[in-house]
């Protein structure tokens, strides 16, 4: 069910590339470029039609200090489903084709950088398609704020493990009204494992 989100699940695979140095942007400003495409791992993905997503990660770096530094990010997303929207739990929702990201938060980073902490604060607006007239979301645009911390540690020269928490919306769709407790308590938490080649 694609609304279950009180279970253990397989998150989206997903490959990516980074490319960085790209523009000279001084001593203690880096950009980086990271696309990302996305499959259809997770179940409650595929229960929605998901097929392919993309994800173009502009990133800025500005390096406080050896320790720490603030992080930038605007990510333009598409998505491509096999039907325009869903059911679940009696519910209709639309499913959505665009989304963009605006990533923002402190970075820490800890014994010569094999453990990095980062703290963003995420605003996110995302487009939906026409799918029936009395569906969530049907053919309007959607908002979040959310907060996803995260903790990577460097295992080998190839190998990281972490974990994150990606925190629930903390407004409602239309920015309207503030949701925070009820946003960290419908948090999931995720483990990660990154294998570069």
């Amino acid at each position: 069910d694609p609304s279950d989100y009180y279970r253990s699940r397989l998150g989206d695979g997903y490959l990516y590339g980074t490319f960085g140095g790209l523009v000279d942007l001084g001593s203690s400003l880096s950009f980086t470029y990271e696309p990302r495409l996305y499959f259809p791992t997770s179940g409650l993905e595929q229960n929605t039609g998901f097929l392919l997503g993309t994800r173009q990660y502009l990133k800025f770096d500005w390096r406080l200090s050896p320790m720490i530094s603030l992080a930038f990010a605007e990510v333009p997303i598409l998505r491509f489903h096999s039907r325009n929207g869903y059911e679940a739990k009696d519910e209709l929702h639309a499913n959505h084709s665009f989304e963009n990201r605006i990533e923002a938060g402190p970075e820490f980073s800890f014994f010569n950088e094999k453990l990095k902490v980062s703290l963003p604060l995420i605003f996110q607006a995302r487009r939906h398609r026409e799918f029936n007239a009395d569906a969530i979301g049907n053919n309007t645009w959607t908002y979040s704020v959310w907060i996803a911390p995260e903790a990577i540690v460097k295992v080998t020269e190839t190998t990281n493990i972490g974990m994150s928490y990606y925190s629930d919306d903390f407004t409602e769709n239309d920015l309207s009204q503030l949701n925070i407790g009820t946003g960290l308590e419908q948090g999931t938490i995720q483990m990660i494992l990154q294998q570069n080649l």
